[in-house]
């Protein structure tokens, strides 16, 4: 299975990652082992689909730095969405693999999306912005 789309004519970066990757940033916890999170996933595709296809070495984003536009709650009170920013670099300085994506995001996201209704991520997509030091922007899709 390839979770991302990239076609050479459209440039040099995927236009999608991760799209077939399910998951809920609930409950407001960073995960510091990477094999629990693997399986928390996995266990969490079972729940929804019945099925494990969460793929974890699989190659996401074969790009060393990413960056990440996302919107969450500033504080459990907070009654407006906020927008946020991130960067993340690969472990192995030259791509992610879709275990490593998601849990960085989740590490990063899951303390703002712990009361939120669009908790559910689905995916990220290339934006229209230009690369910010030759590092490409990327939208986080959140569901509700």
């Amino acid at each position: 299975m390839t979770d991302h789309e990239h076609d050479e004519d459209e440039g040099p970066y995927p236009v999608t990652a991760l799209v077939s990757a399910l998951w809920r940033f609930s409950g407001g916890e960073p995960f510091s082992d990477a094999a629990e999170f693997n399986r928390r996933v996995s266990q969490y595709h079972v729940d929804i689909t019945d099925e494990d296809t969460w793929e974890p070495d699989e190659v996401a984003l074969p790009i060393p730095r990413v960056i990440v536009k996302w919107f969450g709650l500033e504080s459990p009170t907070a009654d407006e969405y906020t927008d946020y920013t991130l960067e993340l670099e690969a472990d192995d300085g030259a791509r992610f693999t879709a275990g490593e994506l998601l849990l960085k995001l989740n590490n990063t996201v899951a303390p703002r999306l712990k009361d939120a209704d669009h908790a559910f991520f689905e995916g990220l997509f290339l934006t229209d912005d230009p690369p910010v030091d030759g590092v490409p922007v990327y939208e986080m899709m959140q569901g509700s």
